[in-house]
């Protein structure tokens, strides 16, 4: 197999698995299980409705006041995966040019990972050790 065909799988594969992370954050909604679309976003509904009532409030803002800016996040990655993909294919390549930019997708893929994980760690900051723990074991545990 191609070393550049490697590298195309390799990106696919980390990408897809970064914005599953991210998606788990994510929604059109917080607060009304319908208004989710992926199955990523029910989990985290499930698990914030699972959390007291004062807890899950604060979750709910949280999550709110962080979506915009974790969506903005996305589609710059998306878009620049896009743009690395157009790339490679058109007969313009040259790969020191592809490098680069595949430089570039790996920064907003890390931002986005940066993002998520700073949203998870914001919620846990405002629950105790053993809502943490029910948290992220929930029905569809998340640290399983």
């Amino acid at each position: 197999m191609k070393k550049q065909t490697l590298i195309l799988i390799t990106l696919l594969l980390s990408l897809a698995s970064n914005i599953f992370l991210v998606s788990l954050f994510v929604g059109k909604e917080i607060g009304k299980s319908e208004a989710f679309r992926g199955r990523p976003m029910k989990m985290v509904l499930e698990h914030v409705q699972s959390l007291p009532h004062d807890k899950r409030e604060a979750a709910i803002e949280l999550i709110q006041n962080k979506k915009p800016e974790l969506r903005e996040a996305i589609m710059v990655a998306k878009d620049t995966r896009r743009g690395v993909f157009d790339y490679i294919k058109s007969p313009d390549y040259k790969r020191t040019e592809a490098e680069k930019r595949l430089t570039e997708l790996r920064q907003k893929t890390a931002e986005v990972q940066i993002k998520a994980q700073t949203l998870m760690l914001d919620l846990a900051d405002q629950l105790t050790p053993e809502q943490r723990a029910e948290f992220l074991k929930g029905k569809n545990g998340f640290a399983e």
